[in-house]
């Protein structure tokens, strides 16, 4: 099962006068990749990892972020290459891990960003819906324009 999380509050107060058509796409979603919705109410990342391990132990066995920074927030964490002149780095890595060791992550995590619109969050929850039902296209990645060549090879 896969899990999706996210902050039902926050979706619904970012984006008022399309939230049923979000949440609709959110249940769609879930129907068509047997995946089942956490909404969490609580704002420290700290605190949401706890959420993981819930959905953890009802099976799920990869999970979905849904939302930005603002409504599922990074971790902040210090930056382990401390020579390139960032101090802090934004991470889901410790989503993904089920100790302190955020290097190792042991779950499959990813984000569907919503790109402060509505319309685009919609869009792409229906692209993937749609690309999951046309079983004929084969797999999908989703990756940053910097990491296009490496994903392809992959």
């Amino acid at each position: 099962m896969k899990a999706i999380i996210t902050n039902k509050a926050k979706l619904q107060k970012k984006f008022m006068d399309e939230f049923s058509e979000i949440e609709s796409k959110l249940a769609e979603y879930c129907n068509v990749f047997n995946g089942k919705l956490f909404y969490t109410d609580k704002t420290k990342s700290e605190e949401i990892k706890k959420v993981f391990d819930g959905a953890e132990k009802e099976n799920a066995n990869s999970f979905l972020i849904v939302g930005g920074n603002d409504v599922i927030p990074f971790f902040k964490l210090k930056n382990p290459a401390s020579d390139d002149g960032d101090e802090i780095v934004y991470s889901d890595n410790p989503y993904a891990s089920k100790d302190n060791d955020y290097f190792i992550p042991e779950r499959s995590l990813g984000r569907i960003p919503d790109g402060n619109n509505a319309n685009f969050l919609i869009s792409v929850l229906e692209n993937l819906i749609n690309f999951k039902k046309d079983r004929r296209k084969g797999k999908l990645g989703c990756t940053a324009s910097e990491w296009i060549k490496a994903s392809k090879e992959v």
